[in-house]
């Protein structure tokens, strides 16, 4: 199964990623990279990911990340996803 560029950007773009798995490839800040864990909550800039027994808030347009899809690794720029759901999805219109 291959996976079209444009359903993939559709769907990770303008579905919430509250309840997926990621790990920080890239970073500005070099202390984030490699952290692991489940996005708990999302904002317009922030992504708060769930590192047992707490949570962390990480700066979308810092980062890159590595997120599960459809068995498939895909490489994120976090600039790409700036801006809450509601807001993402308003763009389209």
């Amino acid at each position: 199964m291959t996976l079209d560029k444009k359903e993939v950007i559709n769907e990770i773009q303008y579905t919430t990623l509250i309840g997926k798995d990621i790990e920080i490839t890239k970073s500005k800040n070099e202390i984030q990279v490699g952290i692991k864990g489940k996005i708990v909550n999302e904002t317009a800039n922030f992504f708060e990911i769930l590192q047992k027994p707490s949570t962390i808030k990480i700066l979308k347009q810092n980062i890159t990340f590595k997120l599960m899809h459809k068995s498939k690794a895909l490489y994120i720029d976090g600039r790409f996803l700036i801006g809450n759901i509601t807001h993402r999805i308003k763009k389209i219109k």
